[in-house]
């Protein structure tokens, strides 16, 4: 036994154990993962196994991240599997031990199950080493993989028995790593699928004849046992159905349920077309071989009646079971794309969010730091003023003019975390006038000088009187406003109304449709503007709105309190982003709405195969001749085929009747087939069977007679003789009378 890593290629003649990294990111490969799914710290910063290798860790955490690692993960399962491996190993399953109790051995547990049914899945088995640590739960000794070391043979360790099930369950009505599909549950589907054998025997036993009811029971017993263990032996259930399509046509639904089973869940990507052409090949070839004894007649007819069974119940089904794997990764991929994508956008608002209170945390540092200089300088003069006159009071001075710089110098070093930040603060400084009429109006007055038309409305007091971030607020939803019109709808007519009441202030900045429609690559911005001002308005306990307008213009409406609440402020600062949605469709009301829909879709399909397959036999029996006067009739040299065609085969119970009582065949002749007789055309009573052979008499109802019989004899394969005769036989009542 050998271990290798998957990008390896197994060892011929060996058994290989295939190595994957499923709990931790290969060594600086981080930035093939989406970044939510790197486990972080509380600082935001990515958790690393520091003990071994020093890999990112993946974040299992949650049901959702679990599934989309599961993803990536069981594609290189899937490599793992193409490549002729055994078996598979995912390697750092402690890695939850060394996460900082960030991840738990609940997590790692659930996460195994995932891989491990995706590896049973692909036919691999799967085992882990590190578990040693769950001793103390219910084990099973088992052998698994020495670390990292190509070439070293299996160590036993122990595995916890809840997992050590789920990777060894050997059902034979579940598939690997399936534990709910009991013994009733099998009794169900082979009940299930003897009431669609039944139903299609119904249908077509007046096409064809078919081997004695006991035969067809023996039969469908084979169909049944291999319907029932399908998921557990997929190839071997396809190829087995098969064999015994060509003879029993009511096997057609139960054949396409293990095709579709066998294609969509156990077949190799690349082997799946092979498969399915093999599985064609059986029915086929038994319908050819046995179609004289099951009255198809030829074996040219039974092999195309074979040939249909097996496209419409085989091919067709099985492409549909690639199909919707094929559809169910799809959909895994797009969902991981989609959780990523909405991940990306929510770090973005959160990055946009944290930039403008770094913003606002800075414009208080101007704000504040202008007010302590303000004291510290006051307190100044007034210490050198009170030198002489009050040294007492020059002391207390000195004190408030100390304590000043001691404040200036905390507010530097507590905001200074945040990093040089450029002065964003539109026309001008940060002063006592931002945000007052005379700054908005210049605001207005410099987009008129870039071409914009800008028509301001104020309704009430100036804002001089209000707190700063009230005032900074206001700036910053007109000045953004203003900069969103200059980028995206250049020359459009723009309308700034401010509202100020006592408790409240509103603005609305409204702008009409461009003139010209803005180029593709004009207005490249970050896109995030309107973030940070909802950020900054919400921190006031204030709500804001953006969005197009019915006459295809944009409009941005704020309203803030005048009054901000410093609780509802600090509240909102604190408040964590929004979880990500919930996947939709997870209760159990959508569950069973599945389980229904799933149900509908199976019995639909159903029909459609059966009603293809009964389509496909009316074509095919279409040419089939009724009566041999459509057919060429046989003659002295035709080939062994033509004839069988025209007389519809040998007829066991013609043979029988004639053995004992036909005149002598040919000395050159190799074999004879014998023809079925009609009802009542070809026998004749006893005071008639001297008569004209020609003469056409009904089968009695008792009595006597002699049966006329046809025997074709060839040489080879070639027609060499026709013999005509009459044997006698006894009608059924006649006989019944001699006894009594």
């Amino acid at each position: 036994m050998v271990t290798c890593d998957h990008t390896a290629s197994p060892a011929a003649g060996l058994y290989n154990i295939c190595y994957v990294n499923a709990f931790q990111a290969q060594p600086g490969a981080e930035g093939e993962w989406a970044s939510d799914l790197l486990l972080r710290d509380s600082a935001g910063k990515v958790v690393y196994d520091k003990d071994c290798w020093g890999e990112a860790l993946l974040d299992i955490s949650t049901d959702a991240k679990r599934e989309r690692i599961a993803v990536k993960i069981g594609a290189l399962i899937d490599s793992c599997r193409d490549k002729g491996f055994q078996a598979v190993e995912p390697d750092s399953y402690d890695s939850y031990t060394r996460s900082g109790k960030r991840l738990t051995a609940d997590h790692a547990q659930a996460f195994i199950k995932l891989l491990s049914a995706r590896a049973h899945a692909d036919g691999l088995a799967i085992a882990q080493k590190n578990t040693s640590e769950l001793a103390d739960n219910r084990t099973t000794r088992v052998l698994v993989p020495a670390p990292r070391r190509p070439g070293t043979v299996w160590r036993a360790h122990l595995l916890p028995h809840n997992w050590l099930m789920t990777l060894t369950s050997r059902s034979s009505f579940a598939a690997p790593g399936e534990q709910s599909r009991g013994i009733r549950r099998a009794l169900a589907e082979v009940a299930g699928g003897g009431l669609l054998m039944i139903l299609t025997q119904q249908v077509v036993r007046n096409l064809y004849d078919s081997f004695p009811g006991g035969m067809q029971f023996a039969l469908g017993a084979v169909v049944l046992a291999l319907f029932a263990v399908r998921r557990r032996y997929p190839v071997v259930s396809l190829l087995g159905v098969a064999s015994v399509l060509g003879l029993l046509c009511a096997a057609g639904l139960p054949a396409a349920v293990i095709a579709y089973t066998t294609a969509k869940r156990w077949v190799v990507h690349r082997h799946r077309t092979a498969v399915l052409l093999a599985s064609a090949i059986p029915t086929m070839l038994s319908g050819a071989v046995f179609a004289p004894l099951i009255g198809l007649g030829s074996h040219r007819f039974g092999l195309a009646v074979g040939g249909v069974l097996a496209a419409t119940t085989l091919v067709v089904p099985g492409l549909v079971g690639i199909s919707k794997r094929q559809r169910e990764r799809l959909l895994w991929a797009l969902r991981e794309r989609a959780a990523a994508a909405e991940a990306a956008h929510r770090l973005a608002d959160s990055e946009s969010r944290i930039h403008e209170r770094s913003r606002i945390a800075a414009e208080m540092h101007d704000l504040v730091g202008h007010r302590l200089s303000l004291v510290s300088l006051h307190s100044g003069g007034l210490e050198m003023a009170l030198q002489k006159e009050s040294p007492e009071l020059r002391d207390e001075a000195s004190l408030v003019r100390q304590a000043a710089g001691e404040a200036m110098r905390e507010l530097r070093e507590v905001l200074g975390i945040l990093g040089p930040l450029g002065r964003d603060t539109g026309a001008g400084a940060l002063t006592d006038a931002t945000g007052t009429r005379p700054d908005v109006e210049a605001l207005a007055e410099e987009s008129r000088r870039g071409g914009i038309p800008v028509d301001l409305t104020w309704d009430g007091p100036d804002l001089n009187e209000r707190p700063a971030q009230v005032r900074r607020a206001v700036h910053r939803v007109v000045r953004e406003s203003l900069t969103n019109v200059h980028r995206y709808a250049t020359g459009a007519q723009v309308t700034v109304t401010v509202t100020h009441t006592d408790d409240r202030v509103d603005v609305l900045v409204r702008n009409e449709p461009p003139p010209v429609a803005p180029e593709a690559a004009a207005g490249l911005g970050s896109g995030r503007g309107l973030v940070g001002l909802q950020e900054r308005v919400g921190l006031l306990g204030g709500t804001l709105e953006a969005g197009p307008t019915p006459a295809g213009g944009f409009a941005v409406t704020a309203g803030m309190p005048t009054r901000p609440n410093p609780g509802a402020v600090l509240s909102d600062a604190g408040a964590s982003p929004a979880e990500a949605p919930a996947e939709a469709g997870s209760g159990r009301p959508a569950v069973v709405l599945r389980a229904v829909v799933s149900a509908l879709a199976g019995i639909l399909g159903l029909a459609g195969v059966g009603g293809l397959m009964l389509l496909g036999l009316v074509l095919v029996s279409s040419p089939q001749p009724d009566t041999p006067d459509v057919q060429e009739q046989p003659r002295i040299g035709m080939s062994r085929e033509k004839v069988e065609l025209a007389i519809f085969g040998d007829a066991t119970e013609v043979r029988a009747a004639a053995t004992g009582r036909e005149p002598a065949r040919p000395k050159s002749a190799t074999s004879c087939i014998y023809p079925p007789v009609s009802d009542g055309e070809d026998f004749a009573p006893s005071s008639k069977a001297s008569g004209t052979a020609k003469s056409a008499v009904r089968w009695p109802e008792e009595g006597a007679g002699h049966l006329r019989i046809t025997r074709y004899c060839f040489r080879g394969d070639t027609l060499a003789a026709i013999d005509r005769f009459t044997v006698p036989v006894m009608s059924q009542a006649s006989h019944e009378s001699s006894h009594d």
